[in-house]
């Protein structure tokens, strides 16, 4: 299945509750496949795309860390960092769903 921004918000909304905007969700959704770009994550093919690689090449403590940042220094951003965390794992469940099609 293919990555799809208004199904991994419907689905982040499902955890996390109807409070965040679209927008903030959008944002810290831009911040983490960033994260992805900078780690070079981007650079491989969708087939290695797997629990191993994701758990051997993400630390999730770093892309946390990295997203409450970028949304820390976004003064048009304000956001409970406890919610950017939740956002952040449950858009990483969201990846998780599309390995099981």
């Amino acid at each position: 299945m293919e990555y799809n921004e208004n199904h991994a918000i419907a689905y982040i909304r499902q955890i996390i509750g109807e409070h965040i905007s679209k927008e903030h969700i959008l944002a810290i959704i831009d911040a983490i496949w960033d994260f992805y770009e900078e780690c070079g994550l981007l650079d491989i093919s969708i087939d290695d795309m797997n629990d191993d690689v994701i758990d051997e090449e993400v630390n999730i403590d770093e892309l946390i860390s990295y997203v409450k940042n970028v949304i820390c220094n976004d003064i048009n951003l304000q956001l409970d960092l406890t919610d950017v965390e939740r956002i952040v794992l449950a858009e990483l469940d969201y990846e998780k769903t599309l390995e099981e099609f």
